[in-house]
């Protein structure tokens, strides 16, 4: 287990100044060094997560057709039910992922949004909801640290997340053959397209992020808090100077057997330009030049939606090692 850095959430909480910038400053410290921390205390309802992982296991447990009438095709993997990823690798008569998503519903929604599609199961719209507006208050909360940090403004923070295009991926790894090579992975290394990425455990080992020597580093599935991973539009918002969280999902040893995640994808509103944060940035030392697109731009790009192409720059990207680009664990 990597001896992680550990952040208080209550100090950001706190009535006093100095309290809550301590907090904003030993979290840019991180993500900026690091890309990725544990936050105790992150203000999830108690049983939030519990919940959410039975509610999951529940719905990957219906017939095929049931899953099926939940997909939002339209979404292009934003929403809905979604069966496989483009991060993993299957052996000979593997079934691949499932996955389930949500996210906000504006009324009426507006270009780029989209419904959600709900099974008829007792307590999953509910649970789901839950869990998804207490991450995305986290999520916002730790972006405003950031903002704190940088540009001695929270609010700048809150301002930036509005009408966020955040997505929660409820995850069913299948069990694995057990012939498997041992250079395949469930989820191959990659880098979320995201700002901020929230982990909250796995019903099973497996995933690792990758350290500043280049190591991989497991995470316990039952970690303390919640695990907090930067993603590329951090790292192209801040000009650099946030390390994005290289991860992979590895098969755990043992018998073959399913694994459940629950990660929680913070996404800025599509419109939102990447150089929003450039002159903070660049007062800190931020030296990349944002390309001139937005966040909706760039996760097109990355995803290969429609006619859109991958052709960010070289030096956007931070070695050979980022290759995959896709929305992820």
């Amino acid at each position: 287990m990597p001896k992680l850095v550990v952040l208080d959430m209550e100090e950001f909480r706190s009535r006093d100044d100095r309290t809550r910038r301590a907090f904003a400053d030993k979290l840019g410290r991180a993500l900026n060094e690091v890309g990725y921390l544990i936050l105790s205390n992150p203000g999830l309802p108690d049983g939030a997560i519990a919940r959410g992982f039975e509610v999951a296991t529940r719905f990957f447990a219906l017939p095929a057709e049931v899953k099926q009438a939940c997909t939002v095709p339209e979404s292009r993997g934003m929403r809905g039910y979604v069966v496989g990823d483009p991060n993993e690798s299957y052996g000979k008569g593997e079934a691949p992922t499932e996955m389930w998503h949500m996210g906000i519903e504006p009324s009426p929604l507006p270009p780029n949004y989209f419904p959600n599609a709900w099974p008829e199961l007792p307590g999953f719209r509910a649970d789901c909801e839950a869990l998804f507006a207490a991450l995305a208050v986290c999520a916002s909360e730790v972006f405003e640290a950031y903002t704190l940090h940088l540009a001695a403004d929270a609010l700048l923070g809150r301002e930036l997340l509005r009408d966020s295009w955040s997505v929660m991926r409820a995850m069913r790894y299948p069990p694995w053959s057990v012939d498997r090579p041992r250079d395949v992975f469930r989820a191959s290394p990659h880098v979320d397209v995201t700002l901020l990425s929230l982990y909250t455990g796995g019903s099973t080992e497996g995933l690792e992020f990758q350290n500043a020597s280049g190591r991989w580093e497991p995470i316990a599935a039952d970690s303390a808090g919640l695990l907090v991973g930067a993603g590329e539009v951090f790292e192209i918002m801040s000009l650099g100077l946030v390390k994005p969280t290289m991860h992979r999902v590895a098969y755990p040893p043992g018998a073959p057997r399913a694994r459940f995640a629950l990660p929680f994808f913070s996404i800025p509103r599509p419109s939102l330009r990447l150089d929003a944060l450039a002159v903070h940035a660049r007062a800190h030392g931020g030296h990349l030049e944002p390309p001139p697109f937005t966040v909706g731009e760039l996760v097109a790009r990355r995803a290969g939606w429609g006619a859109d192409a991958d052709t960010q720059p070289r030096e956007h990207r931070r070695g050979p090692e980022m290759q995959a680009r896709r929305l992820s664990r």
